[in-house]
């Protein structure tokens, strides 16, 4: 019997909420290119699960020539084009490519999809490269964190899970690190903060052992999250320190989250100056990142705290028009929180009643 330290457990394969596979492409596609996208990726899919001996009658003869010709007709990008028809080619000699190579075109589809804001398109290549490819750990990974970043917390908790056990079988130290740390985010994410927490301390031990500073700033976010949560904020200060200095000052995407909630966590006690000198401090975020509305609410706050209206105004109406842009349920709770509290603070009556009939509407308050 194996050793329970060595299992790997299954995986769960694409969204629950889809009927057909991988059709959360075709729906952030919706146009020729989408359908190319989505054939390529359940052919990898079906050439993964099937055995090395029925491979060579897997596909019809042709069925290469005519892919490549309609990538040709639809595809405009030529890096893509490239990538796409090394999938292609794999349709005419099934039994001849490698899952290396195959994987390899995967993951650079799943970039130039993640670069474009196609962030299911991006989960579903990174999982037919983890299907091409199954002994590589970073599949897994990324196949993960992509499902996290979208809210799909079950799927992504199974890939996660998978990704730890592929990466201790290989003795791949920072892939185990990454997993454990995205494994802790996820779970926290999900609502399990006890579990979070040692998972999180898992994940920091894994990090001192492979010197990886994206896994130890991950952890220490999540554990910076459950301090904030538990109330502790003393503790969440130390932690806040330390995050930023093991993420770099710019550089990881969960810089400005940590900052965002930071500042919420210094206005909750009172401090608007240094809650300002947080916020002033966040990189400059691009137009429709999801913390755009929570930067300006924060902002609304700060100058409600001061009484300086006309900052409060401009700051508490640019948090409001951009308020549709948050799809995170989490995020969208906060930035209603902070603009109910702004306009209370403020005084402005008007504001409140604003904000109330319309996030009530979406449950949030």
């Amino acid at each position: 019997m194996a050793s329970r330290r060595w299992c790997i457990p299954p995986t769960l394969r694409s969204s629950p909420s889809e009927k057909l596979e991988a059709s959360e492409v075709l729906m952030e596609n919706p146009s020729r290119l989408g359908v190319v996208l989505w054939l390529s990726v359940v052919d990898v899919s079906l050439w993964g699960k099937t055995g090395p001996d029925a491979r060579p009658s897997l596909f019809h003869v042709g069925a290469s020539a005519t892919r490549q010709r309609f990538i040709a007709e639809v595809v405009n990008d030529a890096d893509l084009a490239a990538r796409l028809n090394t999938i292609a080619a794999m349709l005419e000699l099934p039994e001849s490519v490698t899952g290396t190579g195959i994987a390899v075109a995967c993951s650079d589809v799943a970039q130039w999809a993640a670069v474009r804001n196609l962030p299911k398109t991006a989960v579903a290549f990174h999982e037919a490269a983890a299907a091409a490819d199954p002994a590589d750990p970073w599949g897994p990974l990324h196949v993960g964190l992509g499902a996290a970043a979208v809210g799909q917390f079950a799927r992504a908790e199974t890939w996660l899970r998978y990704a730890i056990g592929i990466a201790r079988r290989a003795g791949e130290r920072v892939v185990y690190a990454r997993a454990a740390a995205g494994l802790a985010r996820t779970l926290l994410d999900a609502g399990h903060e006890a579990e979070a927490e040692r998972q999180a301390r898992i994940a920091l031990r894994a990090s001192r052992r492979c010197a990886c500073g994206t896994a130890r700033g991950e952890a220490l976010y999540v554990l910076f999250r459950c301090a904030l949560a538990q109330g502790d904020a003393q503790k969440a200060d130390l932690l806040t320190v330390r995050v930023l200095r093991a993420l770099g000052p710019v550089e990881h995407d969960l810089v400005p989250f940590v900052l965002v909630h930071s500042a919420r966590s210094l206005l909750d006690r009172g401090e608007a100056k240094r809650a300002l000198a947080v916020v002033v401090s966040m990189p400059v975020l691009p137009a429709g990142h999801p913390l755009v509305p929570a930067k300006w609410a924060l902002l609304g706050r700060v100058y409600a705290m001061t009484g300086e209206r006309v900052q409060f105004t401009w700051s508490w109406s640019r948090a409001w028009v951009n308020r549709r842009q948050v799809v995170d349920r989490r995020l969208a709770q906060d930035v209603a929180n902070d603009l109910l509290t702004a306009a209370k603070q403020a005084g402005d009556r008007r504001r409140e009643e604003r904000v109330v009939r319309f996030f009530a509407t979406t449950s949030l308050l």
